[in-house]
This record gives C-alpha cells, structure tokens and sequence, in this order.
C-alpha cells in the first residue's frame, strides 16, 4: 500500500509539471450514469483538480476503488476484507449537446462475440484500433467523424484506457491503478481533444 500511495505522489508531480492543476471541491462529479466504471464496496473520490487549460469544466480525479478478498460466511461479526488500489481519471461536462459513446479495450470474449455478430462500429481511419479497442454509440454512422482521427490515434498510442459519455458527461480513465498505468498525459490530451470536438458540434 505504501508502494502504490507513493508511485500516486509520483505521478501526480509528473502530470502538474505539464498541466496546471487547481484543487476543487468534490460535489462536481458525479458517476451514477457510467457503466464502465465498476465501483468496488469501498469507492470514493479522494482529490479533484480542474484543467483550465483544457476546459473549465474538465476535472482531473483521483479515486480510490477496491473488490473484496477473503468472504467467509457464518461469521458472527464479518467485515469484508478489501484491496484498495488508486486511480486518476479525467471527467468533462460538455456545454452541448454530445453523443453518447463508449471506448474501451477488446477483450478476447468481444473477439469470439464479433465472430458471430460482426456488429461493432468499425474504426477506418487508424490502421490497427479494430484489434485493441472496441467502440459503441447510438450514432453508428457519424460517430468516427465526430471524434476525428487524431482521437483514434492517440487513443491507439496509450497503454490503456477506457472513455465513456453519457448525456453530456465523459469520463476517462484507465482500468489498471496508478502503480501500473501512468500514461496520464495521454489522458489529459485525449480530454484536451474531445473538449475541441464539443465546441466544434455548435458549428
């Protein structure tokens, strides 16, 4: 635990080298409508930065998630043992209206599932993506054009992440704890880019 609390430290020293960070209060999170995020019994929202360099309304969030180890049944007085681990994610609310979306790494059942159904959103532009990522949204047919290629590439480039959004809410973030995931700067510039494509669907 005191690994992982440190290897935290270290990197969120190295992300406020490149990003101005200013601390904020917690109740501007919210992540009741996220499916992808899967809250262990002991979740919680440690610390919350916004990201005016990105957005006004992109936060920087650091959670601690847990699953539980060891249930016994017929004790007297059982208390679940826990293992905690801590993230960093980023959360944006978009001023307008944005589709909703799901990004997240292709497993070995998506494989076997796609043999037969062949039904997934078909990425064209970034050579490889098909193979590390799986994509879903309710605008099968623009949805590549709305989030533009450079966000696919990016994406690509990281050692893994998970986006979703949901009625105007995105949240990012790696399913591997901060001790063995770091790639956050590629995470602030995946926000930093789908903030630019929300001011673009005005236009």
């Amino acid at each position: 635990m005191m690994y992982e609390e440190s290897e935290s430290k270290k990197a969120l020293t190295g992300i406020r080298k490149n990003w101005n960070l200013i601390p904020t209060k917690k109740d501007k999170i919210e992540f009741n409508n996220f499916g992808l995020l899967r809250k262990g019994d002991a979740f919680r929202i440690v610390s919350v930065w916004q990201c005016p360099e990105i957005s006004l309304n992109t936060y920087l969030v650091k959670y601690s998630n847990s699953y539980r180890l060891n249930i016994v049944k017929g004790e007297k007085e059982y208390k679940p043992k826990l293992n905690a681990s801590t993230y960093f994610g980023c959360y944006i609310l978009f001023d307008h209206n944005f589709p909703d979306f799901i990004i997240r790494p292709n497993t070995f059942a998506d494989r076997l599932v796609n043999i037969f159904f062949r039904d997934q959103i078909k990425i064209k532009s970034t050579h490889g993506f098909n193979n590390k990522y799986i994509v879903e949204s309710n605008k099968k047919d623009s949805i590549e054009k709305t989030l533009g290629k450079e966000l696919f590439d990016l994406v690509l480039s990281a050692k893994k992440i998970s986006i979703e959004t949901c009625q105007n809410k995105c949240f990012i973030f790696s399913p591997e704890p901060a001790w063995v995931n770091n790639d956050y700067d590629n995470m602030l510039q995946i926000a930093k880019l789908l903030s630019q494509r929300d001011l673009l669907t005005i236009r």
